[in-house]
């Protein structure tokens, strides 16, 4: 479904005059002068509209709302420590997945 329909709006958005279809993080996107409209999302589209349509249309439940840019709880988030062996690409094995410590415990941001 999810192809079937980021096909279907391609097809229908770039016959518009302006209109740029590419694909980005493994998503069909829409632009007009590189600001992004419309983009596939979790099996259906998501678009950028007017606000008095998007009111309307999650009234009749004939749309969802999606919030982009919502801000996450910290409190809920957890830190690890990372090996440095991450960091380079000739490590590519089992050990990069072991877990560390924490060595030397770093004080200052700005040691």
């Amino acid at each position: 479904m999810k192809n079937e329909l980021s096909t279907v709006l391609a097809a229908m958005l770039q016959k518009l005059p302006g209109v740029v279809v590419g694909k980005k993080f493994d998503s069909a996107n829409s632009t007009v002068r590189k600001k992004v409209f419309a983009f596939s999302k979790d099996g259906g589209v998501a678009l950028k509209l007017p606000p008095e349509t998007v009111k309307t249309l999650v009234k009749t439940r004939t749309a969802s709302l999606l919030v982009m840019g919502k801000p996450y709880d910290a409190r809920l988030m957890r830190c690890y420590p990372v090996s440095t062996r991450i960091n380079n690409v000739a490590n590519d094995d089992e050990q990069c997945s072991h877990r560390v410590g924490i060595l030397d415990p770093q004080t200052e941001l700005f040691p």
